[in-house]
């Protein structure tokens, strides 16, 4: 887990500590829905993690463009699709 996951987390679960001692009777607080808990109260955090995905996207985007290209061909006689000699 990443760190900002973990603090999320643990925020979740400090905050909610009159909910978690109201339901613990009832049944016990899992780490999954611990997680559960705290993605519904920071829909923020789930859209700047979406932001921070998109822009390494968008970076990998634009460095491809610079990376050298090589083609390869078997067919004797063509170079890019075009015909160099007929024989």
């Amino acid at each position: 887990m990443s760190k900002p996951a973990i603090a999320l987390l643990l925020l979740a679960v400090l905050s909610s500590s009159t909910a978690l001692a109201q339901t613990s009777a009832a049944s016990p607080l899992t780490l999954k829905r611990a997680a559960e808990r705290a993605m519904a109260r920071a829909p923020e955090a789930v859209a700047a993690r979406a932001a921070a995905a998109e822009g390494a996207a968008r970076a990998r985007t634009a460095a491809a463009g610079f990376a050298p290209q090589a083609f390869a061909t078997t067919t004797p006689g063509y170079s890019s699709g075009l015909p160099d000699a007929v024989a």
